[in-house]
C-alpha cells in the first residue's frame, strides 16, 4: 500500500539536500521603479537632503546583481547543494562611506549629500524624541561582520565593490526621477 506521508517525507528529505540558501545583506545596485528595497531609502535620504548628517552606522551591502549571480552559481554547482552562503560584498561600510561615495561620484546629483557625520552622542540624544532613530541605536558605532569567504572559494563569486552598488543606486533614482517631492 502507499502511504502518501511517507513519500511526502521522502521528498523532503531529497529536497533539502538540494536546497541552497543564500542570505544577502543590504541590497543595493541599479533602481528599476519606484518599488526599490528598503536599504535605497538609505541613498534617496542622502540624496534628498532627509538625512542631514551621516550617522555613525555600518551596513554590509551587496549588489543585487551580485545576488543574481551568486542564485545562478548556486543553481548550477553541485558543491552547493544543501549549503547556506552569506552574500556580502566585503567589509561593511560607514553611512559617511556611502555619503563620500555619492558627492565623489554624482556631482551636482549629490548637492544635498551629507557632507559631515553626526555623533554617536547625537545620536543618543535625538533618539530620546525620534522613534526611527531610537531603533537605529543599538546600531550606532557597530560594525558588524559577515564572511563572504564561502561563496568566493566554493562557487567562484567576485561580488562588486560597495561604492560601486551604492552609486549604481543613486544613479538610478536620479535616472528615474525619484527624487522628485
Amino acid at each position: 500500500m502507499y502511504d502518501h506521508s511517507t513519500a511526502r517525507f521522502i521528498g523532503l528529505a531529497a529536497l533539502r539536500q538540494q536546497l541552497t540558501t543564500i542570505n544577502p545583506v543590504g541590497i543595493f545596485g541599479p533602481v528599476l521603479g519606484s518599488d526599490y528595497a528598503g536599504s535605497i531609502r538609505i541613498i534617496h535620504a542622502m540624496l534628498t537632503g532627509a538625512m542631514r548628517a551621516a550617522p555613525p552606522i555600518w551596513t554590509n551591502t551587496v549588489d543585487v546583481r551580485d545576488v543574481a549571480d551568486l542564485h545562478v552559481k548556486a543553481m548550477t554547482s553541485p558543491t552547493a547543494a544543501g549549503r547556506r552562503y552569506l552574500a556580502p560584498a566585503g567589509e561593511p561600510i560607514s553611512f559617511g562611506q556611502i555619503a563620500l561615495a555619492l558627492r565623489s561620484q554624482l556631482g551636482a546629483a549629490a548637492v544635498r549629500v551629507p557632507a559631515r557625520s553626526a555623533p554617536a552622542w547625537l545620536l543618543r540624544l535625538l533618539s530620546t524624541v525620534s522613534p526611527r532613530l531610537r531603533e537605529t541605536l543599538p546600531q550606532s558605532g557597530v560594525a558588524r561582520r559577515a564572511g563572504n569567504a564561502k561563496a568566493r572559494e566554493q562557487l567562484d563569486w567576485a561580488p562588486r565593490p560597495n561604492e560601486e552598488s551604492v552609486v549604481a543606486s543613486a544613479r538610478g533614482l536620479v535616472r528615474l526621477g525619484l527624487l522628485a517631492g
